[in-house]
């Protein structure tokens, strides 16, 4: 069984990955009350690309300040 890390971790990669063969410029995490919103941008134009749990975005958010090495609050 994975732990959560991994399971941010690869989730991280996914999004990435797919925000890549769409032709993403931005990949955007919008929070919301029970989901948090996925958004690629193309063209200026933003793309609806799914939701995930508040949980998941959050642990998300805070994995990707740690990587660009900036303060986690």
């Amino acid at each position: 069984m994975q732990n959560f890390e991994t399971v941010v971790e690869q989730k991280c990669e996914q999004l990435l990955l797919k925000a890549y063969h769409f032709g993403a410029s931005d990949l955007l995490l919008v929070p919301g009350n029970i989901n948090s919103q996925i958004y690629f941008r193309k063209y200026d134009k933003l793309f609806h690309a799914g939701d995930l749990p508040h949980e998941l975005a959050e642990r998300i958010f805070s994995y990707s300040k740690f990587l660009a090495e900036l303060d986690i609050i």
